[in-house]
């Protein structure tokens, strides 16, 4: 589960990076940027994961799902 977790590692730190008042502007945007890349059902399984109430299954199943549609993405 290691490569699911450090996908959405990857995210949190892109989204800390876009929002960070310390970053100048073209960091921030390029955060921003990596940010916002990811699909929409990709945010949907993240916010999954992160639901207090979702059990150990099903934020497993979300991080392999985002791991899912992170490798389908390079496809496009």
């Amino acid at each position: 589960m290691s490569n699911q977790k450090n996908l959405h590692d990857v995210h949190h730190g892109n989204d800390g990076l876009a929002k960070n008042p310390q970053a100048n502007a073209d960091q921030r945007h390029q955060g921003a940027v990596a940010r916002d890349g990811e699909s929409p059902q990709w945010h949907g399984h993240h916010g999954a994961f992160h639901n207090p109430n979702a059990g150990p299954q099903v934020k497993a199943d979300a991080l392999d799902k985002m791991q899912s549609l992170a490798k389908d993405a390079g496809k496009r």
